[in-house]
């Protein structure tokens, strides 16, 4: 765990906004016993925040010259900070879907009835096993099908009927 007394990764996480120390700085935190450790000649930091919760720091140091950073470079920290932190953001989100899908996946496999769903054309999108049972073909010969090669006229009719009254609501 990080020391937010003694670090200055702790001093972003604390504040949650961009930190700028030169030499200076550094010395007078390490005379306070603020700063463990050798401290650079220039330090520069900002959070990777997500929805307002910092999630994490970038950070750039320098050990030879004081003057390597500036507040220019602060800028251009923050700026990658927060394209990193909209990355992150997506990933968590791809990774959310993914669990997501494999639990709905779950939910429908385990149905004993048949279960599809299909696109507007009435190709079948989604099929469970007990459908693939129960109409003697596999998935993969299902998927891309028309119900209607599955249906009597009527029942085409019908579920036609019943998608247009759905859509006519909405």
């Amino acid at each position: 765990q990080i020391s937010k007394e003694n670090s200055l990764t702790g001093e972003v996480l604390t504040l949650e906004k961009a930190v700028f120390h030169k030499r200076a700085d550094l010395l007078q935190r390490v005379a306070e016993n603020r700063l463990i450790g050798t401290p650079p000649q220039v330090w520069i930091g900002v959070p990777l925040k997500i929805k307002g919760e910092v999630v994490g720091i970038m950070a750039a140091h320098c050990y030879e010259d004081e003057d390597r950073f500036d507040l220019i470079d602060l800028d251009i920290l923050n700026s990658v900070s927060e394209q990193i932190a909209l990355a992150i953001e997506r990933k968590r989100n791809e990774q959310a879907l993914v669990t997501s899908e494999k639990k709905y996946r779950t939910i429908i496999e385990s149905l004993e009835d048949g279960y599809y769903e299909v696109d507007l054309k009435g190709n079948l999108t989604l099929v469970n096993q007990a459908l693939c049972r129960m109409l003697g073909h596999s998935d993969y010969d299902l998927l891309g099908k028309n119900t209607s090669a599955y249906m009597t006229k009527e029942s085409v009719r019908q579920v036609s009927e019943s998608f247009i009254a759905i859509m006519a609501a909405n």
